[in-house]
């Protein structure tokens, strides 16, 4: 390890040598010409000591002494988040993604939702449209009929219009209780032959 005198000695001699015009460190002495490398152009100190053939100490020394900020190491500049995008980009899309699961998933209410060629749409509705030959109109309703909205086996799914769909809901609860425990009952066994 160096001594202290040593040290100074050494940071001294950068000194001279940079007052008495050495081409290395001419560049280190402009501070826009190092503000322009380092900020506008996003160059890091190694870099900018290769194209001026020095250490990248030199550099940094140089940075902290005309007072230009330094990024952190940890946090990437423009042009390097640019680089991994570019080095990325089409390597984790689709079935090649680990989290894939063919472009279907679960909203929030529970219903499954697909992707189609007019964009993504609940499955239940787009089953219904293949069972019918053509496209639904907004005013009518795909029920479930078991009331398991991920079970969209078409013997499951009927057709109905708003009115008729709130009719049957409505007379299923006048029930009340009887109704919610024959449910729970009919969501049981389903789990009990998928296992």
């Amino acid at each position: 390890m160096l001594a202290k005198s040593e040290k100074r000695s050494h940071k001294s001699r950068r000194r001279r040598m940079a007052k008495k015009g050495e081409t290395k460190f001419k560049r280190l002495l402009d501070s826009d010409w190092l503000r322009k490398k380092y900020i506008d152009e996003e160059l890091s100190a190694p870099d900018i000591a290769r194209i001026i053939g020095c250490s990248g100490n030199a550099v940094n020394y140089w940075m902290r002494k005309h007072g230009i900020p330094r990024t952190a190491s940890h946090c990437p500049t423009n042009r390097t988040k640019e680089k991994i995008r570019q080095g990325l980009l089409g390597k984790y899309v689709g079935p090649k993604n680990g989290n894939y699961k063919g472009y279907k998933w679960r909203d929030y209410r529970g219903y499954i939702v697909v992707k189609t060629e007019a964009g993504y749409k609940h499955e239940h509705r787009v089953i219904m449209e293949k069972l019918l030959g053509r496209k639904l109109n907004r005013s009518e309703i795909v029920h479930h009929i078991n009331g398991i909205k991920d079970d969209n086996r078409p013997e499951n799914l009927e057709l109905t219009t708003f009115k008729e769909h709130r009719k049957s809901y409505a007379s299923a609860f006048k029930d009340g209780f009887a109704f919610a425990y024959l449910l729970f009952l009919r969501i049981k066994s389903q789990e009990d032959k998928k296992c």
